[in-house]
């Protein structure tokens, strides 16, 4: 069984080996950006930055183990399973680094000698704001963080085989205590390397399960309005536990991390009972789409399908009311070359297989343009 292994990802290996003066450069411009650091300054940190990425991608497994602390994690972790690469090089890695210059630079490293050793390529998650500069931007970020990993679809993986591991050995503190709980919820596996030895420490999945259903189920439209981007009042959130939110500005609340990952948590289950209301008023479900969608014998009577179709539907209320900004590769909305299936003059993209497409059109009722969807198909 391939691994989909999820790394928090440090300094480790530009701390590792620096002399006091360059050590405390890395320290004073952990948090910042690569236009706020002077380019002197940044000059010689960026030569530094070479020599260490120089000597990572020219390092054996041995050698790697001793500059970094995340490849530590990951080689004790394949040790651990006799040496060998899981399902031949096919395991995918993604590496959580900061939001700031050295985050990047460490990304380009890591992720450059897991490419060359492995031969699969990183991806980088992060966010806005994933720096301890701010304790408001930082919670905002790893709710962020979460929807990222929603995003990235981590239950489709497991359907194609994978199993999810979160490697919690490098990163910073205050990321890796949050993501050993979200290890919890979205992970097969959590490991950490025991201080100082090539011993791991491994937590499974807890045979726990958390549920704030009946909480979300009495503010329903409040809590997808924000899992889905919008701020609103605290008096708009209802009976919401306040551990649940967090405060963006006066009187204004989102979605806070905890309350980000318990959402992604139990949304399966609301969303597979049925069709939810568009969260958008320039978005209408037809009658047809709708009894389409509610019949149990047809191609949704799957929960899990009618669930991606709610998924599908929130990110194309949030695409029409971004006119286009939010697009994302899993909606796809564009509009159809010719007349294929009239009266539809658009397409979107629901889930792979059976069904795959949306359909729809604009018109305009009681003045105003709305996109009205007409059905579920087939690909044309």
């Amino acid at each position: 069984m391939p691994n989909l292994i999820v790394s928090t990802c440090g300094t480790s290996l530009l701390t590792n080996g620096a002399d006091g003066d360059m050590r405390r450069l890395l320290v004073t411009h952990a948090n910042a950006k690569e236009q706020d650091i002077g380019v002197p300054l940044r000059d010689k940190i960026d030569d530094w930055v070479k020599q260490r990425q120089a000597h990572l991608l020219d390092s054996d497994d041995k050698e790697a183990t001793r500059l970094s602390a995340e490849l530590n994690g990951l080689l004790a972790y394949y040790e651990a399973a006799g040496g060998a690469i899981s399902a031949n090089g096919q395991d995918q890695y993604w590496l959580m680094v900061t939001d700031t210059w050295l985050g990047q630079k460490s990304f380009e490293c890591i992720g450059g000698w897991l490419e060359g050793r492995f031969g699969q390529p990183a991806t980088k998650v992060t966010a806005g704001g994933l720096n301890t500069s701010s304790l408001v931007d930082f919670r905002a970020a790893l709710a962020d963080i979460v929807k990222q990993l929603d995003d990235l679809d981590l239950p489709r993986w497991r359907d194609r085989g994978y199993r999810v591991v979160f490697n919690l050995t490098g990163g910073f503190k205050s990321v890796n205590g949050f993501m050993q709980t979200v290890g919890m919820l979205f992970a097969d596996e959590c490991f950490y390397l025991f201080e100082g030895s090539r011993e791991l420490m491994r937590v499974p999945r807890l045979p726990v399960r958390l549920d704030p259903t009946t909480a979300f189920e009495e503010n329903l439209e409040a809590v997808r309005k924000m899992a889905n981007g919008e701020e609103l009042t605290r008096s708009a959130c209802g009976t919401l536990p306040g551990t649940l939110l967090f405060e963006v500005c006066e009187d204004s609340v989102q979605l806070s991390e905890w309350g980000m990952a318990l959402w992604i948590a139990a949304r399966s289950g609301i969303y597979g009972e049925g069709l939810m209301r568009p969260l958008s008023d320039r978005l209408h479900l037809s009658d047809a789409f709708c009894r389409q969608a509610n019949d149990r014998h047809g191609i949704l009577a799957q929960s899990e399908r009618l669930d991606t179709l709610n998924r599908r539907i929130d990110d194309l209320a949030r695409c029409l009311d971004s006119n286009g900004g939010h697009n994302p590769n899993r909606l796809d909305f564009k509009r159809l070359k010719g007349d294929p299936r009239p009266p539809s003059t658009h397409e979107f993209d629901v889930w792979s297989g059976l069904g795959n497409r949306g359909f729809g059109h604009y018109e305009t009722r009681n003045g105003e343009k709305v996109f009205v969807v007409d059905a579920i198909d087939g690909h044309l």
